[in-house]
């Protein structure tokens, strides 16, 4: 028994964000010959990095084996964990007072076009005496002064069997492939307030993932630099879209969805468009048992003032054998086989240029293929449903189109999601969403789910006179534009039927 998993559209705004957990690379000081570090001296500058074993007053940085973090230590783990202790760090101003020469870790490789967050490791001993270190990403003097506990940049990031304490300081953020860090020993008024450095550390700044926005049911993100709100109808606004044409939103669709319809409000005049300009939906889903991948992509774009072509494509499916069947109030009017995706264009419907238009994208997903409805509305003028140039070369009348892959298979799972974009065009309003996990028609069912009852009279009066809505059904097969006493006649002829729980009823129709 078929079952529809929504109806109407409640919308929830979640206003907590989540981050990704930045990880963060350990880099250890290492001195000498082919080491990392440098030692600013006097006279010459930058030279190799001399250390020697014991504490006396000579202005040499003193190396302390069985210190610190291991030398196989490659990332410093989100929350402090306990450590063997069994590494190397570099002291001044133990028991005998010293001042030891400023210092310079280096990391080159990295992505020249990446940012990353810096920070510097040292470590204080289990009485938590103030051990401290002096640190920057700037050659300034002095450098800033580091002392643990108290500043909200320097978070403990460890410890060992003896009690020490590995801190971490923030230092700021580097974009390139070089990172430079300066080092130096603090003050050093006495024993207590000496320097135990170890190393430096970087990582991908944490990204707050955007506010999501729950609407008729799916969860939405937005996309690029697009804003997501529930406007005063209860839609769903799109805005902020740019010319990138990575503006938009991501919809997250539940598991095993075998439906999914996508309505937008009128987007206005084509005329005011410039050329480029498009709407594109593009879904993705498991193939072959590769999850996250593109599948198809349906798109309608400006390509000269006041015209709009709409296309789908399948190439990312790759070169399988296709079968596509056309058709026209649900009845089969062609099939081509053996068709490649990687095709020029799988359709291309041609809007006359003094015709307004509505975009209306609806996905349908039907095993064991692929549906795509190119459902674009001429709202101010009545004309036929639009031709088709399939690509065999033939020229069709159709409003469906069923594609199916016979020697490839697509999943959509819980890795799938409905990418919706577009580029000069400033914004969207997605009037409806609805999925299913079954499809069947039912004349008169506006809000898709199944039964004609309440549900469809309040979507017509939430929507009475409006042009390209949801509630468009009248008539069947070419609604007119418009939500009127058309659709409420269309309604009343299957009042009262529900599909869900008389499946066999003969006005419950299946989809073809």
């Amino acid at each position: 028994m078929c079952k529809k998993l929504i109806v109407f559209c409640f919308v929830l705004f979640t206003a907590t964000t989540s981050a990704l957990a930045e990880s963060i690379t350990y880099i250890d000081a290492t001195d000498g010959e082919g080491g990392n570090t440098l030692m600013l001296d006097e006279y010459y500058g930058w030279v190799t990095w001399v250390t020697n074993t014991t504490d006396t007053t000579d202005g040499i940085w003193r190396k302390l084996t069985g210190f610190g973090l291991p030398p196989d230590t490659t990332t410093i783990p989100p929350s402090p964990i306990p450590v063997s202790g069994s590494g190397t760090v570099y002291e001044s101003r133990g028991f005998n007072p010293d001042d030891c020469p400023r210092l310079m870790t280096m990391v080159y490789g990295l992505n020249p076009s990446e940012t990353y967050n810096v920070y510097v490791y040292f470590w204080n001993d289990a009485a938590d005496s103030p051990y401290c270190i002096r640190a920057s990403l700037e050659e300034e003097w002095p450098l800033p002064l580091w002392v643990p506990p108290g500043d909200p940049s320097i978070v403990q990031a460890g410890y060992d069997t003896m009690g020490r304490k590995l801190w971490q300081a923030y230092l700021g953020q580097v974009t390139g492939d070089l990172i430079t860090v300066y080092v130096d020993d603090g003050p050093g008024e006495s024993p207590a307030r000496r320097t135990w450095y170890d190393g430096i550390g970087f990582g991908v700044p944490e990204i707050p993932e955007p506010p999501a926005v729950d609407f008729c049911g799916l969860t939405h993100w937005p996309l690029g630099n697009a804003q997501l709100n529930i406007d005063s109808n209860g839609f769903l606004a799109v805005s902020n879209i740019g010319s990138s044409g990575n503006d938009g939103t991501r919809v997250a669709l539940p598991q095993n969805i075998t439906s999914l319809h996508v309505n937008y409000l009128d987007v206005g005049d084509p005329y005011q468009f410039p050329v480029g300009s498009y709407i594109q939906a593009t879904s993705t889903g498991t193939i072959n048992g590769e999850p996250n991948q593109t599948v198809s992509t349906a798109k309608t774009v400006c390509t000269v003032t006041g015209e709009a072509v709409s296309t789908i494509d399948f190439s990312a499916l790759g070169p399988n054998s296709l079968t596509a069947e056309y058709y026209l109030n649900r009845k089969l009017v062609l099939t081509e086989v053996n068709i490649s995706p990687v095709s020029p264009a799988w359709s291309s419907i041609r809007i006359p240029n003094n015709v307004r238009i509505t975009l209306k994208i609806r996905i349908r997903i039907l095993p064991p293929g692929i549906r795509i409805i190119p459902d674009i509305h001429l709202t101010y003028c009545r004309l036929p449903l639009p031709f088709v140039t399939t690509p065999k070369g033939n020229v069709v009348q159709v409003d469906e189109i069923a594609v199916y892959a016979q020697d490839i298979s697509v999943q959509f799972d819980g890795y799938t999601d409905m990418l919706l974009t577009a580029a000069n065009i400033p914004s969207i309003t997605i009037t409806n969403e609805t999925f299913s996990q079954c499809e069947v028609f039912l004349e008169g069912d506006a809000d898709n789910d199944g039964v004609v009852g309440l549900g469809d009279i309040e979507l017509i009066s939430r929507q009475w006179l409006g042009d390209g809505m949801a509630a468009d059904i009248y008539p069947e097969g070419s609604p007119d534009g418009f939500v009127n006493f058309g659709d409420v006649a269309l309604l009343a002829q299957t009042w009262g039927i529900d599909c869900n729980t008389d499946p066999m009823n003969p006005a419950c129709e299946p989809w073809p």
